[in-house]
């Protein structure tokens, strides 16, 4: 027991030691201090820079994105994908239209504005999407689809179509 009162006893001494010295006054001032220096920092970024609520709108003008999981959205890709694997030209037009259905729907809840794709399309602003002029082009190759029934598109052509759209869903970082 003696041999433990000893052990106490040092270390209370070391510690009364260790309070009391210069050094470690001026190691808890400089901790004070840059503590305070760093709460001022994170005051300061939240009173610049509207962080709050929500990051992704703040950094990117939008919504989260939308409120799906992503294995539903992949499926959903899968079948235009298929559709257009089918070859056929009228499966291919199909596949288009479905992409730019789903294009639609997804800036519909990214939160851009507009009652249709060509709105919402053009409500975004430059330099939100490097993908945006494909996107676009393939928004006019869908409404010529729809305005002429005998629009005449080849298979390599609405390939090239849908990859612009997917594109636009990668790079929204919605299909990953």
């Amino acid at each position: 027991m003696e041999f433990s009162d000893d052990i106490v006893s040092m270390a209370q001494m070391v510690f009364g030691a260790v309070m009391t010295s210069t050094t470690f006054a001026l190691l808890v001032g400089f901790l004070g201090l840059y503590c305070l220096v760093l709460l001022l920092d994170i005051i300061l970024l939240f009173v610049l820079r509207p962080v709050g609520g929500d990051l992704k709108k703040g950094f990117f003008g939008s919504k989260e994105r939308p409120l799906a999981f992503a294995s539903t959205l992949r499926r959903e890709w899968a079948r235009i994908e298929k559709r257009l694997a089918a070859g056929s030209p009228s499966e291919d037009k199909l596949a288009i239209l479905e992409a730019d259905a789903f294009v639609d729907r997804m800036l519909f809840e990214m939160g851009y504005p507009g009652k249709d794709v060509g709105e919402r399309l053009l409500g975004i602003p430059p330099g939100h999407f490097s993908s945006l002029s494909g996107i676009i082009e393939a928004h006019d190759v869908r409404n010529g689809i729809i305005r002429d029934r005998k629009y005449a598109l080849d298979h390599s052509e609405a390939k090239r179509v849908v990859k612009l759209y997917f594109a636009f869903l990668d790079e929204a970082e919605i299909l990953e």
